[in-house]
């Protein structure tokens, strides 16, 4: 009689044994799981955020930068004809 009691306990023992540890490696799995998963995530989201604004900055920069260029030498072009024909007219 106290071998089967012995061996009911020693399974009752590695089947609690064995619960208890897969649901441990699936809790700690989770928690793993979701702190790399929103690391990623925000990593990820900072640089396509980082990426996506220098490319807008840098644009509109150059869309700035050209308009200011074109007007600058527009109204040169134009002073200097203004005065080119003032010079020639007398």
């Amino acid at each position: 009689m106290d071998d089967v009691r012995d061996a009911v306990s020693d399974a009752v023992g590695w089947a609690v044994d064995d619960a208890v540890d897969r649901a441990a490696g699936r809790a700690v799995g989770d928690a793993v799981g979701d702190a790399v998963g929103r690391a990623v995530g925000m990593a990820v989201g900072r640089a396509v955020d980082d990426a996506v604004s220098g490319a807008v900055d840098d644009a509109v920069s150059e869309a700035v930068h050209d308009a200011v260029d074109v007007a600058v030498y527009e109204a040169v072009r134009w002073a200097v004809f203004e005065t080119v024909g003032d010079v020639l007219r007398g």
